[in-house]
């Protein structure tokens, strides 16, 4: 709730900070509840405060009672607020039906002052036919414990079928069958608000049967069965009393399930059922992906719930939990702080995970995490290659700090903006592409290593000048052919570490085939006409055969000293500002070998227009005579 003018308090507070206080919603409309929001008071003129503990009380109509909200059989008091400004949102399952909703804090900070949202939708708006009756829901759908003939099979259970040749109108069980059960599969998660049964018979003339009790169970993918039931009380439903009146349960709490089955309790002699179930499709609110950091996502009735993984926390899982919080590093030693664990960079002459014993031989950094603790040594150059030590599945366009330690950026001195990608070879050296550095004075150019986030310091990037750069001697402007150069920065890197390290380089006689899936990297556009990102992105991409890339590109010569990758139908692709950048391939599931560098292509992701890359195991031979021998 809200108040009209800014300068006045945004949100409802109460006369008197007491349990008799209550705040009440008219939704004017029967509607189902399936979560609840709030958020505390913020004003200028008064101090933070909310309500951290609350009951929920509701009723259809002016004339009823309230009744509590209960879970389990006890009334459920919710968790409210922290702060004044965060949203708290309570998933209420099972959900329930309501015109009026009251809210009764229970325990608060300072004073009673709260913003309320309610999530649910209108009772009218989810109670359509779900197909059984009009055939929308095929006859594969059913399934049953047991029928009676087969005259009776269960896809006949659909309400107001009639007899047909050698068919019954209803699905009926076996006599012997003591725990008869009916299931219908709706193909995808529904609201189930309410169900429709009647009876049936084999012969016109005869009296038929029907069901005169029943139960529910139903579940969805992944879940176990539930019986439904109010306060998780298994409830008997009420059924029929004749062949042909149809009875409609409205749930006074729907339910979500992709599959239900009918449990017939009590029946006559011959117990038939004609079924049709009522409500509306639940929105998957999971489709979207909005949990971070590989978090695992609950779909619940219109909300969601993330399950965080060690290291994360916040609604969606966004916030890294400071692991140098409790200042781990001992003995002088600086702890930074990294997704799900730590480093500790230690005064000369000490290592250990947490620096606390005495090293004389090199510098160290070691890492910590809940599940395992592992130490790299920062290593003196060429001791390794294509390591990363991020434990971490690629699904997302943002990398980590760390992932890509090889990541390298070209910039101006005066603008201090990253133009073109290259990847780190050594202690002194990148690879990148010739169009990067044609025509233009190394004097005037920087490489920083080691970045993430170009909009602030993270005290991990390195920055230095370039000392000269070498193009390959083919290289040709128009056509792209021979697109890398060798850039030498200075000072020489001492060491590396976590954040800085070298790309494998391939062999003249490895190959990456088509389908290869491989990553390339970059601080370029986030769409072909798009803002720059400001975070390092990446993007896997399968190899492209050299004969289908040459196709896609029928008016352009691909040569040999081109690769090409991405997808056929587009939509993931470097792109401006990703130019020299790395394309990486995975061996012998440790090493990071250097397989291409980013060229050129035709926009950005667009179909059939894949990403042309400098074919660098083809030119590796070039690369390694030249880094080692080439003086300026």
């Amino acid at each position: 709730m809200r108040s009209f003018y800014p300068w006045l308090p945004a949100g409802w507070s109460a006369a008197v900070s007491d349990y008799k206080q209550w705040l009440e919603i008219n939704l004017e409309l029967k509607t189902i509840v399936t979560g609840i929001g709030t958020q505390g008071l913020s004003s200028r003129w008064s101090p933070d405060q909310w309500v951290t503990s609350y009951q929920v009380s509701h009723r259809d109509k002016a004339d009823e009672k309230w009744v509590h909200y209960q879970q389990q059989g006890h009334i459920k008091t919710f968790v409210g607020n922290k702060d004044a400004e965060s949203v708290v949102i309570n998933q209420v399952e099972p959900s329930f039906e309501a015109v009026c909703v009251r809210l009764h804090p229970q325990s608060w900070h300072r004073w009673i002052s709260m913003r309320v949202e309610l999530f649910g939708c209108p009772v009218s708006s989810c109670f359509m036919t779900l197909g059984l009756r009009d055939m929308r829901i095929p006859d594969i759908a059913f399934s049953s414990s047991s029928i009676l003939t087969q005259a009776n099979a269960p896809s006949r259970a659909r309400l107001h079928l009639q007899i047909g040749k050698s068919q019954a109108a209803g699905w009926a069980p076996a006599r012997g069958d003591n725990t008869p059960w009916l299931q219908v599969d709706l193909g995808n998660r529904m609201i189930i608000a309410g169900i429709g049964t009647q009876g049936g018979h084999y012969f016109w003339w005869s009296t038929g049967g029907w069901i005169h009790k029943f139960k529910v169970s139903f579940k969805s993918d992944g879940e176990e069965w539930q019986i439904y039931g109010q306060n998780t009380s298994e409830e008997e439903l009420v059924g029929n009393s004749n062949i042909n009146l149809v009875v409609i349960n409205k749930l006074s709490q729907p339910f979500v399930a992709r599959l239900v089955r009918i449990h017939p309790i009590v029946q006559t002699t011959y117990g038939y059922l004609r079924l049709e179930l009522y409500g509306c499709p639940d929105k998957n609110n999971c489709d979207s992906s909005p949990c971070w950091n590989n978090a695992t996502c609950k779909d619940h009735l219109s909300s969601f719930s993330c399950m965080c993984p060690p290291g994360f926390t916040g609604e969606t899982c966004e916030t890294d939990i400071d692991d140098c919080s409790s200042s781990p590093c001992q003995n002088g030693g600086s702890c930074v702080d990294h997704v799900n664990n730590f480093s500790c960079v230690c005064s000369q002459g000490f290592t250990g995970l947490k620096c606390e014993s005495g090293y004389n031989e090199s510098f160290l950094l070691t890492f910590l995490s809940f599940t395992m603790a592992f130490r790299v040594i920062i290593l003196k150059p060429s001791c390794t290659c294509g390591r990363r030590t991020t434990r971490r599945i690629v699904g997302g366009k943002r990398a980590l700090p760390g992932e890509w330690p090889w990541q390298a950026g070209l910039m101006v001195k005066n603008t201090k903006q990253i133009y073109c990608g290259g990847a780190l070879i050594n202690q002194e050296w990148i690879v990148t592409g010739a169009h990067c550095v044609t025509y233009r004075n190394a004097s005037t150019l920087m490489v920083v290593l080691g970045e993430y986030d170009v909009t602030r310091k993270e005290g991990i990037e390195l920055f230095r000048e370039v000392d000269g750069y070498q193009l390959h001697p083919d290289y040709h402007l128009l056509t792209a052919d021979f697109d890398i150069a060798l850039v030498r920065f200075k000072p020489a890197l001492s060491q590396f570490s976590r954040f800085i390290s070298p790309v494998c380089l391939p062999t003249a006689n490895e190959s990456f085939p088509a389908g290869t899936n491989c990553t390339v990297t970059g601080f370029g556009r986030l769409t072909e006409a798009g803002r720059q990102a400001t975070t390092l992105q990446q993007a896997v991409l399968p190899i492209v055969s050299r004969d289908t890339c040459q196709a896609a590109y029928p008016e352009y010569h691909i040569t040999p000293r081109m690769t090409c990758a991405g997808y056929v139908a587009g939509g993931i692709d470097a792109c401006q500002g990703d130019s020299g950048g790395p394309l990486v391939c995975r061996k012998d599931k440790i090493h990071w070998y250097l397989a291409g560098v980013v060229s050129w292509g035709l926009g950005c992701a667009r179909p059939e227009s894949y990403g042309i890359y400098a074919n660098v195991p083809v030119l590796a031979s070039w690369i390694n005579v030249n880094y080692c021998l080439m003086t300026f």
